[in-house]
């Protein structure tokens, strides 16, 4: 897969940084790009925080996001902009928001941005937190995010005390890291996807590793708007185990299931609208 990413100059007006973008993107297309990144700001920078505010969109709806959806879909690419103005539930602040389209317009992953710094040097001062909403009044949203990582294996960098701004995202940001190091072996480990996710049912993925204590660790997420219990089938081939598999559903109490001929095992899967949940495999 070719991969592009543009460069450009952003302005204060929304209408003339979406023109560039067109242009770039179309070009990088016309080069073979299937997968396209624009850099962070691209629709809007230098503006006032007002400004900023004004051009706040809702998500699913609005002149940005609905440029991208049409502009991926035109040259049938994945498409990544970054620091789309979000609406925010404080009216005063909006969401710095990373959005993905696929090659048929649709929105197919989101990030929320934390703030990152403010500095106060006399004439001279920044402070994305005026503007930006804070970790804590979106807080189900930035453990989604880190979940997502830590439980795909993602070996990230996280610096700084901008990880989180009260208690209660500190303790969030505790439980996330304390798991990913309670099985860091495992979720380091080789990846099977148990199904193309399509963002309508249930995505599962499974980390193997037939030489670890730990064979394999299951991870289920539902990313719709409605509960969905299902049952997976589970292929253990790749774990080493060959009979038995003793499974616990988030660390509780283990159930053992017999290895079937093609040595698998079905699970059954309950999940809450927009919850995760993860299966230890020994």
């Amino acid at each position: 897969m070719k991969i592009a990413s543009v460069q450009m100059i952003s302005g204060p007006e929304v209408g003339p940084n979406l023109a560039t973008a067109a242009r770039l993107v179309g070009e990088a297309a016309a080069a073979g790009a299937r997968l396209v990144a624009l850099p962070e700001y691209f629709p809007l920078i230098g503006a006032s925080d007002e400004v900023r505010l004004a051009a706040r969109e809702t998500p699913g709806a609005g002149p940005i996001q609905d440029f991208l959806a049409e502009l991926a879909r035109r040259h049938g690419i994945w498409l990544v902009g970054g620091s789309i103005p979000l609406a925010a539930r404080d009216p005063g602040k909006l969401r710095n928001s990373c959005l993905v389209f696929d090659d048929q317009g649709r929105q197919v992953a989101r990030y929320d941005k934390i703030h990152l710094f403010g500095f106060n040097r006399g004439d001279e001062h920044y402070d994305e937190a005026a503007t930006i909403e804070p970790l804590s009044e979106h807080l189900d949203f930035y453990e989604a995010h880190l979940a997502q990582n830590f439980l795909s294996g993602v070996q990230a960098c996280y610096r700084g005390t901008r990880l989180y701004d009260t208690e209660t995202t500190r303790a969030a940001v505790k439980k996330w890291v304390d798991l990913y190091k309670r099985h860091r072996a495992i979720l380091d480990s080789d990846i099977i996807h148990l199904r193309r996710p399509d963002g309508r049912t249930l995505d599962g993925l499974l980390h193997v590793n037939p030489s670890l204590p730990t064979k394999g660790l299951a991870v289920f997420y539902n990313p719709t708007d409605r509960e969905i219990a299902e049952t997976w089938e589970m292929p253990l081939y790749y774990t080493g185990l060959a009979d038995e598999a003793r499974i616990s559903e988030r660390d509780g109490a283990p159930v053992s299931y017999r290895l079937d001929r093609l040595f698998r095992v079905r699970i059954e899967v309950r999940l809450a609208p927009g919850r995760l949940t993860w299966f230890v495999i020994e």
